[in-house]
């Protein structure tokens, strides 16, 4: 939310550059499989192959981590544990 409203206010700045988005899904993807272990949920991925684009490694990383957290946080009780 907060930068979200940086963004509005023209305050947030990204830093582009070219890459593999699929290695920076990945690598949060790699970090965030043990919290998703130990609430019991397992992370599947399924990723398309895409070419080089630019993009911010900050925010993607940030974007990714948010999602699998509150996919943890606010799915407890969901039977099936994949995300």
């Amino acid at each position: 939310m907060l930068d979200f409203s940086r963004i509005q206010r023209g305050r947030k700045k990204y830093t582009f550059s070219l890459g593999d988005i699929n290695e920076c899904i990945i690598d949060v993807v790699e970090m965030m499989t043990p919290y998703a272990a130990q609430s019991g949920f397992s992370i599947k991925m399924e990723l398309g192959q895409l070419e080089q684009m630019a993009f911010d490694g900050d925010a993607v990383t940030q974007i990714v981590v948010n999602l699998l957290d509150n996919a943890i946080k606010y799915a407890r009780d969901a039977e099936d544990k994949t995300i």
